[in-house]
């Protein structure tokens, strides 16, 4: 419709989408150019409401956009994890549990980012700026040493504003320590935190128990936290310094996708392996199984003929003991000769 105004007004014939001509119709379809102009026009007016709903109701819409974000990305995970054949044997099927899960995390998880990117850039702009007050100098020493100035300046409200009033300051801080300061930060401070909170909420939604949470945070926080510092580290550096304030936390949670889809295919890498490695490791532990029960059969001989060679030991021990005669010879002559008449022991 403009570039219709527009050629009327230069006096030129506007160009319509159908013209009949000789009593036929014809259509003349859009341009190239016409249909990817509405295309960017929808994408800034979308990106436009994106920002006014982050700046408006920054809770709500980080929430909503880290929760569907994290389903999200479970559900290519698992694409990923099906396609590769890292699944666990039990699996039969897409487990929308899990990505229930995963969603109920995320929309806990994107108000704490939100929240916590508002303060680290507010402390840093706080800590930027410094207040001094309008009054200073030799004036201020004047007014709070001498008691008749002072003492004027306590009965007049005016002078009172006046010394109370303060200018803002700015320090002179690089901005690449401002930077530094906040990755540290977020490294030391919210990621720590946010572990924690990962292995808590997934082991309530799963119905663990409250000691099986802490031996699993136990166990695997060290990992996750070191390569969580490999990866964040300079994903926080890009995020802080070109990411507006707003979209931090989107940001972040866009990040995250890739990042949980990493740790999940390793773990399942790791604990399923691919259709060949299972099959080598089943046989390996099947084989293993068949030795331990081989082994187990063995000692159960074993004991059996120790017990039956203790029986023998025994029963021999016993016939010895029959067949011993009670005196040995030179008892039995003496108890013959005691026994003897005196005239034939002379003999």
């Amino acid at each position: 419709r403009a570039a219709a105004r527009r050629s009327v007004r230069d006096g030129a014939r506007p160009r319509t989408l159908c013209s009949s001509t000789a009593g036929s119709s014809s259509t003349t379809p859009p341009s190239s150019e016409g249909v990817s102009g509405s295309e960017g026009s929808s994408l800034r007016d979308l990106l436009s409401r994106l920002q006014t709903a982050l700046v408006e109701q920054p809770i709500r819409t980080n929430a909503l956009s880290a929760g569907m974000l994290c389903a999200v990305g479970d559900g290519l995970t698992q694409a990923v994890e099906w396609r590769m054949q890292i699944m666990s044997p039990e699996k039969t099927g897409y487990n929308f549990s899990r990505t229930l899960r995963m969603a109920i995390y995320g929309l806990m998880a994107g108000p704490l980012y939100a929240t916590w990117y508002r303060c680290l850039d507010v402390t840093s702009k706080a800590a930027s700026v410094s207040y001094e007050p309008l009054v200073s100098g030799k004036l201020a020493q004047l007014i709070t040493r001498s008691p008749a100035a002072t003492s004027l300046v306590q009965r007049s409200s005016l002078l009172q504003w006046a010394t109370s009033l303060h200018k803002e300051e700015a320090l002179s801080h690089s901005p690449l320590r401002v930077l530094g300061y906040k990755v540290v930060a977020d490294a030391l401070l919210a990621s720590p935190c946010m572990l924690h909170a990962y292995f808590m909420s997934i082991g309530v939604l799963e119905g663990r128990s409250c000691r099986d949470i802490f031996e699993t945070a136990q166990v695997n926080f060290h990992r996750a936290w070191g390569l969580s510092l490999v990866v964040w580290t300079p994903v926080q550096m890009l995020n802080f310094h070109f990411v507006p304030i707003h979209f931090q936390a989107l940001f972040v949670s866009a990040v995250n996708v890739g990042w949980k889809m990493t740790l999940s295919l390793i773990n399942h890498y790791h604990d399923y392996g691919t259709a060949h490695l299972r099959s080598t490791r089943d046989a390996t532990a099947a084989e293993l199984r068949t030795l331990r029960s081989r082994c187990a059969s063995l000692e159960a001989a074993n004991e059996e003929l120790r017990k039956q060679l203790r029986e023998l030991s025994s029963s021999f021990s016993r016939d010895a003991a029959a067949i011993q005669p009670k005196h040995g010879p030179l008892q039995q002559a003496a108890a013959h000769y005691a026994a003897m008449p005196t005239g034939d022991r002379r003999r």
